[in-house]
């Protein structure tokens, strides 16, 4: 099992080189339980004027040393919001360690939201596509880039798994659950440990199962349903997962989302099934009722997306969505110019298919 991400929350941007230090320590003692952690995580407070945005850009250009190898969701903010986007792009831009996210709450943040990621597409490219996401309905604690902001009253840190391999072998073929659930209760024991040591708070595991790579979800819905995605038999998989994660959840302290994500541009079942022709926008838009980011890093063809409607339509369906399962979801969208079937270069992400909207 890898830890995907130690996410230290923190209350005061303006403190985030000493936090950097907390965080580095909190990473050394789990690593040295014989833990790999993959990532290391920074999220700020959400932005509530121009002059924070200003401040926050800032304070991590002057950081910018002390921040090497952690990544920070600096910039989150609220769909009816005074954010000149072009700025946050200019920062985004200047600080490849940061990530942004725009609060959509009900159909009044609708049009804003449209508009500023509208522009946010339209003066940028699909790197910064990658590091922003819409959130609808409200923010969650959780470690999960683009979706992290820092909603705690005092700084504290929460863990995200790389454990795809393992829920795979342990659930899917053995049927063996209660093994996950101890492997699941050591690491909580653990990190609990590491808050009393550090003084840091420990605020749970988001024990959402994401894939990286050949580390696939996919693979797991497939095998569950027999068939590929997507398939009838897709959707029911997907919610018998989901509820295996909810019992999981259950056995620790859990924060975050804690459902199956399918990132389509991380999977290389779901790159495949993208290549192929097979999986269109339609259908993650139909995941995502049952999972949380059924809409994520998903290349689409840009030119196509911002004419007409599609984009609004996009967010206005995603939010109902969310508003009918009582639950936030995310969206993660990556505009790249071509036509379905063309391949992009997505950098760190690798190559990936321009997908059909239908």
């Amino acid at each position: 099992m890898i830890i995907r991400s130690v996410t230290l929350h923190i209350t005061d941007p303006e403190k985030i080189s000493l936090e950097a230090s907390r965080l580095l320590n909190i990473v050394k003692i789990v690593e040295d339980k014989g833990y790999r952690v993959w990532s290391k995580r920074i999220t700020l407070p959400p932005l509530n004027s121009q002059g924070e945005l200003a401040r926050v850009c800032f304070e991590l250009k002057r950081s910018i040393n002390i921040l090497k190898g952690i990544f920070v969701s600096a910039f989150n903010i609220d769909a009816d919001s005074n954010i000149e986007i072009d700025d946050l792009v200019k920062c985004m831009e200047d600080l490849g360690f940061a990530f942004s996210s725009i609060l959509v709450k009900d159909e009044e943040d609708v049009e804003d939201a449209y508009e500023k990621i509208y522009r946010f597409y339209s003066r940028s490219g699909v790197d910064l596509h990658t590091r922003i996401a819409l959130i609808y309905s409200s923010r969650i604690l959780t470690p999960y880039f683009p979706a992290s902001a820092s909603i705690t009253e005092e700084t504290s840190f929460t863990v995200a798994l790389r454990y795809a391999a393992d829920f795979e072998d342990l659930v899917i073929k053995k049927g063996d659950v209660e093994s996950l659930g101890k492997l699941l209760e050591e690491l909580e024991e653990i990190l609990s440990n590491v808050s009393i040591d550090t003084g840091v708070k420990y605020d749970g595991i988001d024990l959402s199962l994401s894939p990286w790579m050949e580390e696939s979800v996919a693979s797991i819905v497939e095998r569950s349903s027999g068939t590929e995605i997507p398939m009838p038999g897709t959707m029911a998989a997907i919610r018998r997962i989901n509820e295996t994660i909810a019992s999981l959840s259950r056995r620790v302290k859990s924060t975050g989302y804690n459902e199956l994500m399918l990132p389509v541009e991380e999977d290389n079942v779901l790159k495949e099934r993208a290549r192929q022709g097979r999986i269109a926008l339609k259908d993650l838009i139909a995941f995502s009722t049952i999972c949380v980011a059924g809409v994520d890093m998903v290349v689409l063809p840009r030119e196509h997306v911002l004419s007409g409607r599609i984009l609004r339509n996009i967010i206005q369906d995603l939010l109902a969505i969310s508003e009918a399962k009582g639950k936030p979801v995310g969206m993660r969208l990556i505009l790249a110019s071509g036509s379905p079937g063309d391949v992009v270069d997505l950098g760190r992400f690798g190559y990936a298919s321009i997908m059909r909207i239908s």
